[in-house]
């Protein structure tokens, strides 16, 4: 397995949205559209263009009639190799959603990443730097963007290149979650 690329990602877009929206009528954040492309095809197509994946699966929750209609549509479009899957539990968080997924990713490393968060091509140009090596990175952030709320913020205090602690709430942080991962499954069993 060592030294190979990761070729797997996985999309969670199963929130419902509640922050990005002002009204009672929640918007399904990964439909958002910036520049006329959704986030989440924005997501899939820097996935693919830059870090070269070949299979990415699609966690969806609230509206996910919808989502899955506008994916099928890009699938059509773009000759994507996607697969969406419904995690039944998505209001408990991104935990759950992700556990919805888990049982798919059999002995492997992947990415995985919110759909509504958003990289540049530095960011990826990282990322593509990292092979496969049976163990999961948080990707965090020594900085916060202005356009972030740092309340909102996922906090991390790093020390001795590991994670001491994690959360919105800490109070020694020295780092930001950027909501990407690398993983391996099997540290899930």
């Amino acid at each position: 397995m060592k030294n190979k690329n990761i070729d797997t990602a996985v999309i969670l877009a199963a929130g419902k949205g509640e922050r990005i929206s002002n009204t009672d009528e929640f918007v399904a954040k990964p439909l958002i559209k910036i520049f006329d492309v959704s986030l989440i095809e924005r997501s899939i197509k820097n996935l693919i263009n830059n870090l070269n994946i070949k299979k990415i699966y699609i966690v969806t929750g609230f509206n996910h009639e919808e989502i899955n209609d506008h994916l099928v549509k890009l699938k059509n479009k773009l000759s994507l190799n996607v697969e969406v899957v419904f995690a039944k539990n998505w209001e408990k968080g991104n935990g759950a959603s992700f556990l919805a997924i888990l049982d798919k990713m059999n002995h492997q490393q992947f990415y995985l990443l919110m759909a509504d968060h958003l990289f540049n091509n530095e960011f990826y140009n990282v990322i593509s730097k990292y092979k496969m090596n049976n163990k999961s990175y948080l990707i965090i952030s020594r900085t916060l963007s202005s356009l972030n709320d740092f309340n909102d913020a996922t906090k991390v205090n790093i020390v001795d290149d590991k994670i001491n602690d994690i959360g919105k709430s800490i109070n020694d942080n020295n780092a930001f979650d950027t909501g990407f991962f690398i993983l391996n499954s099997d540290q899930f069993n």
